[in-house]
């Protein structure tokens, strides 16, 4: 542009420039003009003055994300209140240009401890003032321990731009846990089910009176109801606290369902006394009655651990659910089986006890009943009777002549007296 021609040191009128600024949105950070400025003498043979003007736009690029705009929604898009382990959903952010400039080529990333990150979103190559684009991942809950019940993941949500001059770096992350619950019933499900366990549980026990078999259906009624309250509250405690309970529910039952031993051997014992029983092999029977128990009484657990694990069942499939696991469930039936096996030794040494009893005082009463039976058993047993029979005999003889004697002297006396 050539300017007119200025006297020396004439400074006035001001030279005014008129700039113009370029269109939203396409205003990038620091975007600006440099104006080049030379002043020539009207000798041409004085060097020319040059200086260089820089005119930038007071402008920014801020791209950040919305921590309130934080959502999990299906492949519908509908919004969901939780991801479950196993399930796939989608994360979404609100990513938004807080600044004055276009933002340029902005990445997001998605580090998860608990979650599978499947896909990405795309590359955002521009982003102008005041847009909204949302960022959106698609996750897959791990699978949880079988004994939680939820599980939280830290993630961090970042973004990146190639060019954001001025960019506030403090709103390019967010920090959150996303909870993972575990393949469990709707708490409405859950409730349902423990109320109505619960109902049968108290039912097949009042029912225990009529027929020893209905305490068996209470065990299995039982456990259920104990699943289902492991879904009913999120807590860490609450989870191990109900396994600890289905254990001590099957052993408890497990020892009042031992009085099946307790009729065996009342009916061996009635054996050794020569009456009439019902069982033929009395040692067969408790072995099969007890093996079957411990069958019975072993099978609820694995009922328990259905309803824990949900269906289809999730665990992470690692060493150390594996172990505990079956340990729990070895350790639950070998606990069974001592349990029953203490039950028959402590019937068969109680009702032997009685029956050893029931059976001396019968002989006792036999024997108080007839003395001369007695005498000739004690008699042929080896007992030497004369030592106590011949001892009272010498006392009556002994007696008899002091008698004799006393006799004499009061009739001497009298002869005197005559």
């Amino acid at each position: 542009i050539q300017l007119p021609e200025r006297p020396a040191y004439v400074l006035s009128p001001n030279l005014i420039f008129n700039v113009k600024v370029p269109d939203r949105p396409y205003i990038l950070p620091g975007d600006g003009y440099d104006i080049k400025m030379r002043l020539h003498h009207p000798d041409p043979n004085e060097p020319v003055t040059e200086e260089t003007f820089r005119f930038a736009l007071n402008v920014y690029a801020d791209p950040m994300i919305d921590p309130d705009s934080q959502r999990i929604v299906d492949s519908i898009g509908n919004e969901l209140d939780f991801i479950m382990e196993g399930q796939t959903a989608y994360l979404e952010f609100d990513m938004k240009n807080e600044g004055t400039a276009l933002a340029v080529g902005i990445g997001a990333q998605l580090v998860c401890d608990g979650l599978v990150i499947e896909d990405a979103p795309a590359f955002i190559p521009f982003l102008a003032e005041g847009e909204i684009e949302t960022l959106r991942w698609k996750i897959t809950g791990e699978t949880l321990d079988w004994w939680e019940q939820s599980k939280g993941a830290d993630c961090t949500v970042s973004i990146q731009s190639d060019y954001a001059l001025n960019n506030v770096v403090e709103n390019d992350v967010v920090v959150f846990t996303q909870e993972v619950d575990s393949n469990a019933p709707s708490t409405l499900t859950a409730f349902a089910g423990f109320g109505i366990a619960l109902i049968v549980t108290i039912g097949l026990i009042g029912l225990t009176n009529q027929n020893e078999k209905y305490r068996l259906g209470a065990v299995y009624s039982g456990v259920i109801m104990l699943g289902f309250l492991f879904h009913l509250y999120d807590a860490a405690w609450w989870g191990p606290v109900s396994i600890v309970l289905a254990s001590l529910w099957v052993w408890r039952m497990a020892w009042r369902s031992s009085e099946e031993f307790r009729y065996i051997h009342e009916d061996y014992q009635r054996a050794r006394k020569g009456i009439s029983t019902i069982y033929a092999d009395h040692f067969q029977a408790l072995t099969d009655s007890r093996r079957q128990l411990t069958i019975i009484l072993s099978l609820p657990l694995l009922g328990f651990v259905g309803v824990v694990l949900g269906l289809p069942p999730q665990m992470t499939p690692d060493e150390a659910n594996l172990i505990s696991l079956v340990g729990y469930i070895l350790l639950s039936t070998i606990v069974v089986w001592f349990i029953l096996r203490r039950a028959n030794k402590l019937y068969g040494s109680l009702y032997g006890k009685l029956t050893d009893i029931e059976v001396k005082a019968t002989r006792i009463e036999r024997d108080l009943g007839d003395p001369a039976r007695l005498l000739n058993e004690l008699a042929m047993d080896g007992l030497d009777l004369s030592a106590i029979l011949e001892q009272p005999q010498s006392m009556s003889i002994s007696d008899g002549q002091a008698n004799s004697e006393s006799s004499e002297e009061v009739m001497s006396d009298g002869e005197e007296q005559g």
